[in-house]
């Protein structure tokens, strides 16, 4: 029980210490932003309507996300490591695997209410994009485009509000109201039609579900990448983590064309070390109105388990052996 309390600690000030952090913030509004832009200056459906502000918004949430993991992991280690306070926590009856796996579960924590932001903004940007009706032809939705863009300004002055009044951190109370009010925008624009209609007495979503199974396979994604940036911040600093992290990424997405069909043994074992991204990037599924069936998110969900436990036993014991000061 000392054990499970020391790590909900550690966790929970980890949360909050990057909640903190104000580019945590801007990394949420710039994916809220970027994704609700993209409907609003597409000038093309390329063949199907929403599709290009669906799979604009899920790169958006992806490339962010991984620049958040990796400022995330090193924030958390080298930060404390340069102002003596993980020397000072591991002094006491701390483990480092405890102190290991709570930063894991503080920064896995960030990067899911950066996802919640990231994915009700592509859920809200395939709706605002330009679709036909038959009561106005091709019209896009600007009055949920606008509810959605005014959701970081409302949130940083909640922020404000909270700074001044209760000397609380202004990006960590700006960054939690930011999914509170974009999770009321969909909720609200249930009730309005495209064309700018009320429906009180029925519920009309007009929104695309799949889409958000979609989101949570890319969660899933930056879970095992912050696991990654977490395990190589042990040792590097914030560039080179970003850049293997990215380059992990691109290697991940490329293994079946590069390493798949190779017959030579290395090659055989980097594809089966490499980070099958494939698992996680499942636009294409969802295009055409289609499903992401619930046996793939399992199998998705236990191959994340299995690669993200292994990965961070890898870093846990590089963190044994690693300076603390």
């Amino acid at each position: 029980m000392l054990k499970l309390r020391q790590l909900f600690i550690l966790a929970s000030l980890t949360t909050a210490e990057l909640l903190r952090q104000p580019i945590c913030l801007l990394l949420t509004t710039a994916c809220i932003v970027l994704t609700m832009a993209v409907p609003l200056i597409t000038a093309h459906n390329i063949g199907e309507s929403g599709r290009l502000a669906r799979d604009s918004g899920l790169a958006f949430q992806l490339m962010l996300g991984l620049a958040l993991a990796g400022y995330a992991a090193c924030a958390t280690l080298q930060r404390e490591r340069q102002a003596g306070t993980l020397a000072a926590v591991l002094s006491k009856p701390v483990g480092r695997w405890t102190f290991f796996i709570a930063k894991f579960i503080g920064i896995s924590t960030v990067i899911l209410v950066f996802s919640l932001c990231g994915s009700l903004a592509t859920l809200l940007a395939e709706r605002v994009a330009m679709h036909y009706s038959t009561n106005a032809g091709y019209r896009i939705d600007y009055l949920t485009a606008a509810e959605v863009m005014a959701c970081p300004v409302i949130a940083c002055a909640i922020g404000a509000w909270a700074n001044f009044r209760h000397k609380r951190a202004f990006s960590a109370s700006a960054l939690l109201a930011l999914p509170l009010l974009i999770t009321l925008v969909t909720a609200a624009c249930s009730f309005v039609s495209r064309e700018g209609q009320w429906h009180i007495a029925s519920y009309q979503p007009q929104l695309q579900w799949p889409i958000l199974a979609a989101a949570l396979l890319v969660t899933f994604g930056l879970i095992l990448l912050a696991a990654i940036a977490l395990s190589l911040a042990v040792r590097l600093p914030l560039t080179p983590v970003v850049a293997i992290c990215f380059g992990l990424l691109l290697l991940g997405l490329t293994a079946d064309t590069l390493l798949g069909a190779s017959s030579h043994p290395l090659g055989r074992i980097l594809y089966n070390l490499t980070p099958n991204w494939q698992n996680f990037w499942v636009a294409d599924a969802i295009a055409g109105g289609g499903t992401i069936p619930l046996v793939r998110i399992a199998q998705t969900a236990l191959y994340t388990f299995l690669y993200t436990t292994g990965v961070l036993c890898l870093g846990g014991a590089a963190f044994q052996h690693a300076e603390a000061s």
